[in-house]
């Protein structure tokens, strides 16, 4: 499958992050770091940002998920968090595909009054 570049950065930080926390398919991470290595190298910036970004919504969500806080106000603000920090993500990603000429812009704003 071809990915927009912004996408295929985005897939290659959330591999990366896998392989830190969990089991990744190694060859799966391998063939992703062949092509960046062959034709994005120069985006390094881009995928630390994203994998820091991609980060902060895995700690979040882990958070929530353990029920580290019993107060659903708290989790509530935890989960408005992962929505503002998945609009960065969103909006990198489009940034990228801008700067590259690939891909489309996602649109995910999501209204901050509700």
């Amino acid at each position: 499958m071809k990915y927009s570049i912004g996408d295929f950065l985005d897939r290659l930080s959330i591999l990366r992050l896998k392989k830190e926390r969990y089991y990744v398919n190694d060859e799966q991470l391998r063939l992703f770091e062949i092509e960046y290595l062959e034709n994005y190298k120069n985006l390094e910036k881009y995928v630390s940002e994203l994998y820091e970004i991609n980060k902060s919504i895995w700690d979040l969500e882990y958070d929530i998920r353990m029920n580290i806080e019993k107060d659903l106000t708290i989790i509530g603000k935890k989960a408005l968090k992962i929505r503002d920090i998945n609009n960065l993500r969103v909006s990198l990603v489009n940034k990228i595909n801008k700067e590259t000429n690939s891909g489309f812009q996602e649109k995910r704003n999501y209204d901050k009054s509700i």
